[in-house]
C-alpha cells in the first residue's frame, strides 16, 4: 500500500470546452464522419438483411448461422487488433472497413442463392468488430487524457446511436421506392464514396500537416518520414503529429498511420 502511485490526474473542469477544442484538428473531424457514415450503412444492413434473406427462401437455420459464423472471428480479430494497427495504421484499416462494408453490399444486392450470405456474414468482423476497435484505439491518438473516455462515448453514440437510426430511416424510405437490391447499392455506394474521401483526405491533411510544421520549426524540426520497406508494405508513411499535452503545451507524439 505504501508503494501506490498517487499522483493521478484530476478529470477536465470543463469537458464540453476539451471536446470542442478537439473539433479544431481535421483528422477529428473526418474520423467521425466516417463513424457516422458507417453506423447508417450498417443501420440499414443490420434492420433488413434478415427480411431480404428471407424473401430469397432463407430459413431460419441460414439466419441463426448467419450470426454464429462471425463470433469467431471477431474473437481472433479482436486480440490481433493491435499487430493490425501497427502493421497498416489507425486510418488505412478504417478505410478498409468501409471498403469491406461496401463490397457486401454490392454483393448482396446480387445474391440468388441466400446460402452465400455465410462469407458475407464472415466479413462483419471488418465492418463492425474490427473497425469497432480501431475506433477505440484511435481515440487515445486524437484526443488527450482527460477526453479519452468521452471521446470513445461519443463515437459510440455516432456509430450505434444516430448513425444506425439514420440508416432506419433514410433506408427505410429509399426501400419503399426502388425495392431491396437497389436500395443496398445505394448504401454500398456511399460506403464506397466514404472509404474513398476518408482516405484522401487523410492523406492530405497528413502531408499538409508534415509541410507546415518543417516549414515552421526548420532544421530544429523532429518530423521524420520513414517509407523504404519496399513493395510488399502497405501502410501510410510513419508521421509525427502535434498532439495536445495535458498541461495545455503541445508535444511531439509518434503516431503509426
Amino acid at each position: 500500500m505504501m508503494l501506490l502511485e498517487l499522483n493521478f490526474k484530476l478529470p477536465t473542469q470543463s469537458l464540453t470546452k476539451e471536446i470542442i477544442s478537439h473539433l479544431y484538428n481535421p483528422k477529428v473531424v473526418i474520423f467521425l464522419c466516417a463513424m457516422l457514415l458507417a453506423g447508417v450503412v450498417m443501420g440499414y444492413l443490420e434492420t433488413f438483411i434478415y427480411r431480404y434473406l428471407g424473401s430469397l427462401g432463407g430459413s431460419p437455420l441460414l439466419l441463426s448461422l448467419t450470426v454464429a459464423v462471425v463470433a469467431p472471428l471477431n474473437f481472433f480479430l479482436t486480440l490481433a487488433s493491435s499487430f493490425l494497427v501497427n502493421l497498416l495504421g489507425h486510418a488505412a484499416l478504417i478505410s478498409l472497413g468501409l471498403f469491406v462494408i461496401s463490397f457486401r453490399m454490392f454483393v448482396y444486392s446480387m445474391l440468388v442463392n441466400p446460402w452465400w450470405a455465410l462469407p458475407l456474414e464472415m466479413l462483419d468482423a471488418l465492418c463492425s468488430g474490427l473497425l469497432t476497435n480501431v475506433a477505440i484505439m484511435y481515440c487515445t491518438v486524437l484526443f488527450s487524457s482527460k477526453s479519452i473516455t468521452s471521446s470513445r462515448g461519443i463515437i459510440s453514440a455516432l456509430n450505434f446511436g444516430l448513425g444506425q437510426l439514420l440508416g432506419n430511416l433514410v433506408g427505410t424510405e429509399i426501400r419503399e421506392v426502388m425495392g431491396d437490391r437497389a436500395t443496398l447499392q445505394v448504401f454500398g455506394g456511399a460506403a464506397f464514396v466514404s472509404a474513398v474521401l476518408y482516405g484522401a483526405a487523410y492523406l492530405f491533411i497528413t502531408r499538409q500537416s508534415l509541410f507546415t510544421h518543417s516549414s515552421t520549426q526548420g532544421s530544429n524540426s523532429p518530423t521524420e518520414t520513414t517509407n523504404n520497406h519496399g513493395t510488399d508494405n502497405k501502410s501510410f508513411e510513419d508521421t509525427i503529429e502535434m498532439e495536445p499535452s495535458d498541461s495545455g503545451t503541445t508535444e511531439n507524439t509518434r503516431e503509426v498511420l
